[in-house]
């Protein structure tokens, strides 16, 4: 609710003056729904010091206090919510203005913001990506690579590349194809290659998983797709799938990875495939944006090029080692 005092004191021409570009408005929007400054700018892609610095700026404008500081957060103060309605406001009608002249124009351009998963991106993304920014010199692309779930409209990305459930809510979501995960040993092992899942029972194992998760089974599909639980013990519990690879090559781990990392070591046989006709993870790949009718001609076309690109190297990765 906009109280009168806001009204008085700043009025449409101060709000105005207080916004340099509709950049410091988003920016204010990012604050205020971001925990800290520095996740602000994290989603800005902008320095932690550069979001202190235009707040102060603000600040210093209005001669009123926008945001309560503590360690634990920033919270808007009452000026701080009221411009925060301004800017909410001022920013949809710039965002619906810029929707409606690139529609009229010929060349696709502007800033797209990507969200992909750290494995997937640097994995594959790359090559797809660059090429995309080679064939669109109008245009400018924002990678976010992260495992955290990000919530597209509320962050302001345009398309994300989700491996696993694409999640809820209204959210348009194109199956890309499937990314698998295996298990894997040192090629240096003296260990005998195993012969049969049964053989996972009580073996010392690293596990592609979250922390919280630190139950002992392991779900392995057979050739059949036959799904066998089997109680491990494991030594290793981890996310990060090439920090994964790189303990698997230093120890005699067997090892849960994802198999388009574990590729590269495998043709150098550094690194060898135990059960290599069964899977121990696969989930689906998908785009995921928030809507088809109002997507930017620009983000249209990146939704295309990815949706044309990804598939056939998912589809490279599913057996490579076969």
């Amino acid at each position: 609710m906009i109280s009168k005092w806001a009204t008085t004191k700043w009025g449409v021409d101060g709000i105005g003056m207080l916004f340099q570009t509709i950049s410091d408005a988003r920016l204010l929007i990012a604050v205020a729904e971001a925990p800290s400054f520095a996740q602000a700018g994290r989603r800005l892609g902008m320095p932690p010091a550069t979001v202190t610095r235009r707040i102060a700026a603000m600040e210093d404008h209005s001669r009123v206090k926008l945001f309560e500081r503590s360690t634990r957060a920033v919270r808007p103060t009452e000026a701080g919510l009221v411009l925060l309605d301004h800017a909410r406001r001022l920013v949809a009608e710039a965002d619906s203005a810029e929707m409606s002249m690139e529609t009229l124009r010929d060349t696709p351009r502007g800033w797209i913001r990507i969200s992909a998963p750290v494995m997937l991106g640097e994995t594959l993304l790359g090559p797809i990506i660059g090429a995309f920014l080679s064939d669109h010199p109008e245009c400018d692309v924002f990678l976010d690579l992260s495992n955290a779930p990000v919530d597209l409209v509320a962050e302001g990305f345009d398309v994300a590349v989700r491996v696993g459930p694409v999640g809820e809510g209204d959210l348009v979501a194109r199956k890309l194809g499937t990314a698998g995960a295996a298990l894997y040993r040192n090629a240096r092992s003296k260990a005998d290659p195993l012969a049969a899942i049964s053989e996972l029972e009580g073996l010392p194992c690293g596990l592609l998983r979250s922390a919280e998760t630190r139950k002992n089974s392991l779900t392995i599909a057979d050739p059949d797709g036959q799904l066998h639980h089997v109680s491990v013990k494991p030594r290793l519990i981890g996310i990060n799938a090439q920090a994964m690879l790189d303990i698997a090559l230093a120890t005699d781990l067997v090892v849960v990875l994802p198999r388009m990392v574990a590729y590269p070591a495998v043709t150098r046989g550094t690194l060898r495939c135990e059960l290599r006709d069964c899977t121990a993870q696969l989930s689906d790949v998908s785009l995921v944006f928030p809507s088809k009718r109002l997507m930017r001609p620009i983000v249209r076309q990146l939704v295309d090029h990815l949706a044309a690109n990804l598939p056939p190297l998912l589809k490279k990765y599913e057996y490579p080692e076969t």
